[in-house]
């Protein structure tokens, strides 16, 4: 599956129907609605689009990030979306994060996590987990444990971070001394 972002702001995609590559009439009309994309990503299977009033479309496969229906009430004010390859975040104005997708992928944020997710700058992504930022150059991580979706082990360490580096599997993060 291909999409390209076209310079009016509408998109075209092709490829497998039911992994992204075909764009759902209605929602090409959203697209356009609310002013054309200017970020796109994608998982696997699914596509997500950023468009110029801070809303995002998905369209895909469901399992994959397809539909942003179990996040769409907290999608508002979009500045920023990144994937793995099963979930999609997408960073508020806010400085919140917002996950959908595959749970086991980063496609869900617990609570706890959820209330360290203030203040965040960046996002990062692996194959199967996400890394936040936040102003004050503390991590916070989610999805795949095994993956970098849990950095308890070094979290005492995680301080005055500047950037995160990934990999396949991996996150490496480089401090300030």
């Amino acid at each position: 599956m291909f999409a390209a972002r076209l310079l009016d702001g509408g998109m075209l995609t092709w490829g497998d129907a039911n992994s992204g590559g075909q764009l759902p009439s209605a929602t090409a009309t959203a697209i356009a609605t609310d002013g054309g994309a200017i970020q796109v990503a994608s998982t696997m299977q699914a596509f997500a689009v950023l468009t110029r009033d801070g809303t995002v479309q998905a369209w895909g496969d469901v399992n994959f990030g397809g539909s942003t229906a179990e996040a769409a009430s907290e999608l508002r004010d979009v500045v920023g979306l990144y994937s793995t390859q099963y979930a999609f975040a997408a960073l508020l104005e806010s400085g919140e994060v917002v996950a959908w997708g595959d749970h086991k992928a980063g496609g869900l944020i617990s609570p706890q996590k959820q209330a360290e997710l203030g203040n965040v700058v960046e996002v990062y992504s692996n194959e199967v987990a996400f890394a936040a930022l936040t102003k004050d150059g503390r991590v916070v991580t989610w999805g795949d444990e095994d993956a970098g979706g849990d950095s308890s082990a070094v979290t005492a360490d995680l301080v005055n971070v500047q950037r995160i580096i990934t990999s396949g599997s991996a996150f490496t993060a480089m401090c300030r001394a």
